[in-house]
């Protein structure tokens, strides 16, 4: 089956068939993060996921349901290459993008710093 951009396997290799994302990711991911309970953050040159917008960044759950908890006007206007979760529930993205959460930048590499919640 498609997984478009995006898939799960179990640990005997074999496709999570229970992992579902949809129309997936509209561009390729990068990096790809274990967050606390499940989730999963994933970063890369993409605007949607399961058609959201999602500009770049998405949290999704063990089965693939998108659960970001920001709404779709964040995010970046390019590609987010890397990023690391602080543990108090922020991140710091890098990336090759000159605007981030519609604040507007004149860098090439930009790294940013966001509250998840």
């Amino acid at each position: 089956s498609n997984r478009n951009n995006i898939a799960k396997i179990n640990a005997d290799g074999y496709l999570d068939s229970l992992f579902d994302p949809g129309s997936g990711l509209d561009g390729a991911a990068h990096t790809i993060i274990a967050l606390s309970e499940g989730k999963i953050l994933v970063v890369g040159a993409f605007q949607y996921y399961k058609a959201k917008p999602r500009k770049g960044l998405v949290i999704i759950d063990d089965r693939g349901a998108d659960i970001t908890p920001w709404k779709g006007i964040l995010g970046s206007a390019g590609t987010v290459y890397s990023a690391i979760a602080l543990g108090d529930g922020s991140f710091v993205l890098v990336g090759d993008f000159e605007q981030f959460a519609n604040n507007e930048k004149a860098l090439l590499l930009n790294v940013y710093r966001f509250q998840a919640a």
